[in-house]
């Protein structure tokens, strides 16, 4: 898809294209049944800082990773954003370019009322 302006330039904040491989594993068996593990990767192309794409900040892969466990109604998750980077992430693109790598630790317990929940579906 072709996200460019009449004038052939990106939109700011639009990288040329985007990406990402996920992988999970579930451990079905042994002390270890009901855990969860992914780990993932996200590319972006190059992104213009500004309108006249004078401003071009490089492209980025990142790393992201996470474990669950469930057991019986509950489960209890915990997301890591940017665990490992290839370069500079544009987190925060403000009048003055601030470039950052935010590292994000996101964690979730979860219980379920029903027997039909999400539990039991996996």
């Amino acid at each position: 898809m072709d996200i460019s302006l009449p004038t052939k330039l990106l939109p700011r904040n639009a990288p040329e294209y985007t990406g990402a491989l996920w992988t999970r594993y579930k451990f079905q068996n042994g002390a270890l049944k009901g855990f969860v593990v992914g780990l993932g990767a996200n590319r972006k192309g190059k992104v213009p800082g500004e309108v006249g794409n004078e401003v071009m900040f490089p492209a980025v892969t990142t790393m992201d990773a996470f474990a669950q466990y469930s057991w019986r109604r509950y489960q209890v998750s915990l997301n890591v954003s940017i665990l490992a980077t290839s370069g500079i992430w544009p987190a925060e693109l403000t009048a003055t370019y601030s470039l950052r790598a935010r590292r994000d630790l996101l964690s979730c317990v979860s219980h379920a009322y029903s027997k039909s929940s999400f539990l039991h579906q996996q």
